[in-house]
């Protein structure tokens, strides 16, 4: 919120000092939880991603040959972490937009909530757990990776916690961003 309110001032005086009516005065900055948690899921999920996956990239790009795990001896190592980290990516990016909307519902103020119907500590409190629940489930599957043929365990369970978490926010938190009576306001 603090962050919104600078942004908020900064776009407010550079409209005021140029009152030449150009457009660069009538561009406003749009900040809703929705582009915010792409944003932030895509740049952390995109690191995640750099670090699970490039750093094997990396490693494995000068050697020939195929590096075959004994946990996956099916799916070449390479593979098997590209989809790790495309689960995890997409996982990152959910969990933020959750993030996002558990924070708003911790807004005590009717007059700033985002959703002023819907002001919740303990609603919030519980999002913001399942948060942190879903990402350590979802890591505690990749456990599976240290047995024998363990993959065959570890990517239906690591695309279960994903599908699960894409289903509670969808339940919990898509019908709230797309109610148009959520915009937020914005101070001209």
């Amino acid at each position: 919120m603090k962050i919104e309110n600078v942004i908020h001032s900064i776009t407010r005086r550079s409209q005021i000092s140029d009152s030449t009516g150009s457009e660069s005065a009538m561009v406003r900055l749009e900040l809703n939880d929705w582009s915010c948690g792409i944003a932030s899921g895509v740049g952390f999920g995109g690191m995640h991603a750099i670090m699970l996956y490039g750093t094997l990239l990396a490693s494995e790009s000068g050697n020939l040959g195929t590096l075959y795990q004994p946990s996956c001896p099916a799916i070449p190592s390479l593979l098997l972490s590209a989809i790790n980290a495309f689960l995890f990516s997409i996982l990152d990016i959910i969990l933020m937009l959750l993030t996002f909307y558990g924070t708003r519902l911790r807004r005590t103020s009717d007059s700033t909530s985002f959703f002023p119907n819907e002001v919740n500590p303990q609603k919030s409190e519980s999002i913001l757990f399942l948060t942190v629940c879903f990402h350590l489930c979802a890591a505690s599957m990749t456990a599976f990776n240290f047995m024998e043929k363990g993959c065959y365990f570890s990517l239906p369970l690591i695309s279960l916690v994903v599908f699960v978490c894409a289903i509670f926010f969808s339940i919990n938190s898509v019908p709230r961003f797309l109610n148009p009576n959520c915009e937020m306001e914005h101070v001209d």
